[in-house]
């Protein structure tokens, strides 16, 4: 067990790994919590992985979480009743929630929305993002909330900032 976790330390070393941890202030709860794993290059996901579809959300997140790490940010991931992606820490203080999903239905809303809500709540956010590439809601659906913003993946990687 010990060279295993000795490996995957040293995957994380060379920068070809990632582990996302779960946010809590509690530095001990956020070591013995499952970790999110993220790869440097997409080919990993798809050579080593055990795929049973093409989970195009899942890679978004991937792009979406290096794009982060690029611009600086600490990030985690949020797992209360619910999940939400990503969660932006500065200083001690949580910032920022997104939540990234390559298509958003009627059949997904629900989940990605409400993890992204419970998130804002837990940390007293007033704005939350959901990172998407395609959007397929009933009109009546869509969140037209200050609160919550949709935003297409390509317009966030080309923005400075997290949210726009």
């Amino acid at each position: 067990m010990s060279s295993v976790k000795d490996y995957l330390g040293y995957y994380e070393q060379s920068y070809l790994f990632f582990f996302l941890k779960k946010f809590d202030y509690s530095v001990k709860k956020q070591i013995m919590n499952p970790k999110k794993v993220y790869a440097i290059d997409q080919g990993f996901i798809h050579r080593l992985g055990f795929n049973f579809s093409e989970n195009k959300s899942r890679i978004l997140e991937n792009i979406i979480f290096l794009e982060l790490l690029r611009r600086g940010k600490e990030v985690y991931y949020y797992s209360g009743n619910l999940e939400c992606d990503f969660l932006i820490k500065k200083g001690l203080q949580i910032i920022e929630a997104i939540q990234v999903v390559y298509s958003l239905t009627n059949e997904n809303y629900n989940r990605e929305y409400n993890g992204l809500k419970e998130a804002m709540e837990t940390h007293h956010l007033k704005h939350g993002l959901i990172v998407i590439i395609d959007i397929d809601l009933h009109q009546d659906k869509r969140v037209e909330q200050n609160e919550i913003k949709i935003v297409e993946a390509w317009r966030w990687l080309l923005s400075k900032n997290s949210v726009d």
